[in-house]
């Protein structure tokens, strides 16, 4: 495993298990939100988006976490290894509120200057109804030999224990 691609829906710890398995396979994390966005919940040109992901998979080791989509097959591409976090509905809400709490008010540390942790009703209702899963699903399409699919936070944490 060296090149790692960590998906699943918001609030399913795709940036906690990114580190746990940089810190366990000594693999640099790439964080897509710091790619996707500026300061200020600013969206980064897509053209720029586009070229730092094109570097960021042409290095022969790495860990990327964040949102992935149809479009985004090229990195599905270039992965040994997809973990897909397919948690259901009541994890992912568990975990949004969780990150909330934890960061209300402040910036993640994987976050831009000024984009501060909030909460909103449409996020919610995202996590919910896991409105992310059908485009995810659509980008690991081909691709199931290299997906590993963890259906929950404990077998998300037997895998680890047995790397």
């Amino acid at each position: 495993m060296k090149r790692i691609l960590v998906v699943g829906i918001s609030g399913s710890g795709k940036t906690r298990l990114a580190k746990l398995l940089s810190e366990k396979l000594h693999l640099p994390v790439i964080h897509l939100d710091t790619i996707f966005w500026k300061e200020n919940w600013q969206e980064e040109d897509s053209q720029i988006v586009e070229e730092k992901i094109r570097d960021s998979i042409t290095q022969g080791q790495w860990i990327i976490e964040g949102y992935i989509e149809p479009l985004s097959r090229e990195r599905v591409v270039r992965a040994d290894t997809v973990l897909f976090l397919d948690y259901p509905a009541y994890a992912a809400l568990w975990g949004g509120l969780s990150r909330w709490r934890q960061y209300r008010g402040k910036k993640r540390p994987e976050m831009p200057t000024g984009n501060t942790e909030s909460l909103g009703l449409k996020f919610l209702m995202t996590l919910l109804r896991r409105d992310e899963r059908p485009e995810i699903k659509a980008a690991i399409k081909g691709f199931e030999a290299k997906v590993v699919r963890l259906k929950s936070r404990r077998s998300t944490k037997r895998y680890l224990a047995k790397l």
